[in-house]
């Protein structure tokens, strides 16, 4: 065998021990270029055992649960089975003022007028439609259109809900202001869309976006409250 022959078989040889011991073949692909091209002296290694990564250690998602305060003061809480979920009527309108309104009643020990609103009002209506239907049904009440915090400050010093627009397209029952441990006040709000539990917005961010992106509307019937349940 000649020199150069076996140079070159020495070559071959050598290359595919190299192979061998790090798994790897060179391609010259052109598809996996970045833009601007490739290098046409440098060839592209690409591995050929397959790569497995560590599997990472199982972590189970925390779910979501509302913020609620301690509440050093219960002013206005209804059962549960008083809180009134929202309904449709026959075009299929969700109903949330007067199912914020019949909350309200019942929180001022309204049964038979709550009974009525739920039996005879349906769909959506303006802040002028419900001060409407009130006057229809015969209900006292205090209403503000342009946000007066003096309204809702009375109804929480009076212990009575009443029905705000707040969240967007929305009305719920503004059940008061709460306190936490540390001091930060809360507004109580009673949404019909979810009625298993309260939910809580800090006061002054409340107030706020009431009055400036919800149009500062509140009605509240002007009859006797329910006594406040006792906090240890």
């Amino acid at each position: 065998m000649s020199m150069k022959l076996r140079d070159c078989v020495g070559i071959v040889l050598a290359m595919c021990l190299l192979m061998c011991a790090f798994g790897c073949e060179v391609r010259d692909n052109r598809d996996s270029c970045p833009p601007g091209g490739c290098n046409p002296y440098r060839p592209i290694v690409v591995p050929t055992r397959p790569y497995y990564p560590r599997p990472r250690p199982y972590q189970p998602r925390t779910p979501y649960r509302p913020h609620v305060p301690h509440r050093s003061i219960e002013l206005v809480d209804l059962p549960e089975s008083d809180r009134q979920p929202n309904w449709r009527d026959a075009d299929g309108s969700g109903s949330c003022c007067f199912a914020s309104l019949v909350a309200a009643l019942r929180a001022q020990n309204q049964h038979e007028l709550a009974s009525h609103v739920e039996a005879n009002y349906a769909g959506g209506c303006w802040s002028s439609s419900l001060i409407e239907a009130c006057d229809q049904i015969g209900i006292d009440y205090a209403v503000t259109t342009e946000g007066d915090a003096e309204l809702l400050a009375w109804a929480d010093r009076t212990q009575r809900a009443g029905v705000i627009f707040f969240y967007p397209n929305h009305a719920v029952t503004f059940m008061g202001f709460t306190s936490s441990g540390d001091g930060q006040e809360y507004a109580v709000l009673l949404d019909n869309n979810r009625v298993s539990e309260y939910r809580y917005e800090p006061k002054q961010e409340f107030l706020h976006r009431w009055q400036t992106e919800f149009g500062g509307f509140a009605i509240f019937p002007v009859h006797t409250p329910i006594p406040p349940t006792p906090v240890r």
